[in-house]
């Protein structure tokens, strides 16, 4: 039964971290960089809740992020291949120069639309004038 008493033990350090932290975001006193600091131990104590509710997911949020991103790549992997074969990194840098050259015609199409919109509406002004 202690297993379950060390569990509720940390799950209120846990929770008591997140408050205590929570409570400096509240004070309006403090420095930006202060803030920032406060902000990263508020996410550090909810990622450490996390893993005591959860700890099947991993136990830090390190661990956490390290299982996410090896599924991730496996789940990549399987649908596209291994990133590290050359052939399949070189369709995946030619997809990319491609979807950069399409988002940059977009971009050309969306100025020209805009250009065209901003005369239109200058004649329309023009015309009531």
């Amino acid at each position: 039964m202690r297993l379950g008493l060390d569990w509720q033990d940390r799950e209120k350090v846990v929770l008591a971290q997140h408050d205590q932290q929570l409570a400096l975001l509240g004070n309006g006193g403090i420095t930006e960089e202060s803030f920032q600091s406060a902000q990263r131990g508020v996410r550090e104590a909810y990622y450490d809740l996390v893993g005591v509710l959860r700890p099947w997911e991993g136990r830090t949020f390190v661990e956490r992020k390290q299982k996410e991103l090896a599924g991730l790549t496996a789940m990549w992997a399987e649908e596209f291949g291994d990133i590290n074969d050359p052939e399949v990194r070189e369709e995946v840098e030619r997809t990319a120069a491609n979807m950069r050259r399409i988002a940059e015609e977009g971009q050309q199409s969306q100025d020209e639309e805009y250009e065209l919109t901003l005369a239109v509406q200058r004649a329309r002004k023009a015309r009531k004038q």
